[in-house]
């Protein structure tokens, strides 16, 4: 028989502490990269670089829903938090 957690006034069942290991998340990798140019000017050091975060585009979920009878319309087992798309990011520095 389940008995729901309660707090607050908001019931949610959650796994039997006997069934530990029943649910497993997903493993997963991401590749980042980084590019850059350094050149001196003088005393000046320039660095100009780009940073590539998830090079591969992995969108793939990274961790599973954990509550029996699910939360927010996502069902126990199913797919709850993801992989960030791939992103670029652009950066200058100069150093005296």
């Amino acid at each position: 028989m389940e008995v729901p957690f309660e707090y607050a006034g908001i019931s949610n069942f959650w796994i039997a502490p006997d069934t530990v290991g029943t649910l497993t998340n997903p493993s997963w990798g991401q590749l980042d990269l980084r590019v850059e140019y350094k050149k001196k000017f003088g005393n000046v050091l320039t660095e100009i670089f780009v940073d590539t975060f998830n090079v591969l585009d992995n969108q793939d979920s990274i961790r599973n829903q954990d509550l029996v009878a699910g939360s927010g319309g996502v069902a126990y087992g199913e797919p709850l938090l993801y992989l960030d798309p791939r992103r670029f990011f652009l950066g200058a520095r100069l150093s005296f």
